[in-house]
């Protein structure tokens, strides 16, 4: 508007003056090219691509989206404390009920987590399906493509899920979770040694992320490295975060080399830290049949 503004003035002067005529074609030029920039005022929901790969809108859909975001204003400052507060389900319920238009990929991520937190996996897809149809959508980005696997993988569906880490990775390569997330998903599909690399390049981008210890060591016992495994189960531990993980490797250590007391300890305190640990409820049936042929001998 102030381009348009001073490019009606110069024009006004030029011809109010009848200056010569290379001023009058520069003003007339000026002039046009002010009111072909008033297409940015038009609120356009289609994303622009900037030099860097993120994404912003024209000024026209930003104004509307935060007239929007003021009149849900209430409703996203309730959803945030409960959220915050850890009362995921409620704060669900009203990020659910937000205006399409006001979901943005950071409050998608809060979603998400959400949903992830409160184990509704059908509920998560069935929002999501409606979401992303929405025309124009603001594109995802790698943290909404990670919390999308993972709830891909929740439901079982690793070929799914897996296709959602590799597209967050090549969005961004560094991307911690996705990378453990995918080296878990290498495991389930016994690809120890891509599941391997992957645990690997996790550890070189955050030496200490914990997860990428726990599950390397899981991948190094099925490939029979079981000193280097321990290594990283100890090493897991030190760290400390995500100690399931770490007891449930080590559980699955003792259980492949033969120690099955021993496996059945560790996998209850990894059950006992976190009952939802994947497949530990399997992993401890296992070595209670194990306990059981032994008695039996």
């Amino acid at each position: 508007m102030f381009s348009l503004i001073i490019a009606s003035l110069a024009l006004w002067i030029v011809y109010s003056f009848n200056l010569n005529g290379f001023l009058k074609l520069f003003t007339l030029f000026l002039f046009l090219s002010a009111i072909f920039d008033l297409r940015n005022i038009y609120p356009n929901d289609t994303p622009i691509l900037l030099y860097n790969g993120s994404y912003t809108y024209c000024d026209g859909f930003q104004i509307s989206r935060l007239l929007r975001f003021k009149a849900e204003g209430k409703k996203l400052l309730a959803a945030y404390d409960l959220y915050n507060n850890k009362n995921y389900e409620e704060a669900n319920r009203i990020f659910e009920k937000l205006n399409p238009v006001c979901i943005t990929r950071d409050i998608l991520n809060l979603l998400l987590t959400s949903f992830i937190k409160n184990k509704n996996f059908n509920e998560a897809k069935i929002f999501l399906n409606k979401l992303l149809n929405t025309p124009n959508r603001e594109p995802l980005d790698a943290n909404n493509l990670c919390n999308i696997g993972l709830i891909e993988s929740y439901l079982g569906n690793n070929e799914l899920a897996m296709k959602y880490y590799n597209n967050a990775l090549e969005l961004d390569n560094d991307h911690l979770y996705s990378l453990g997330n995918r080296g878990y998903t290498y495991n389930l599909f016994e690809q120890y040694e891509d599941a391997l690399s992957d645990f690997n390049y996790a550890i070189k981008v955050n030496p200490e992320f914990a997860y990428a210890y726990s599950n390397r060591a899981f991948a190094k016992i099925k490939l029979g490295l079981f000193e280097d495994a321990l290594a990283d189960v100890n090493t897991a531990m030190a760290i400390g975060d995500n100690a399931a993980y770490a007891y449930r490797s080590l559980g699955i250590y003792y259980l492949e080399t033969g120690d099955y007391i021993s496996a059945m300890q560790q996998l209850k305190i990894a059950h006992e830290l976190d009952p939802d640990t994947h497949m530990i409820g399997y992993y401890i049936q296992n070595v209670e049949k194990k306990l059981i042929e032994l008695k039996a001998l």
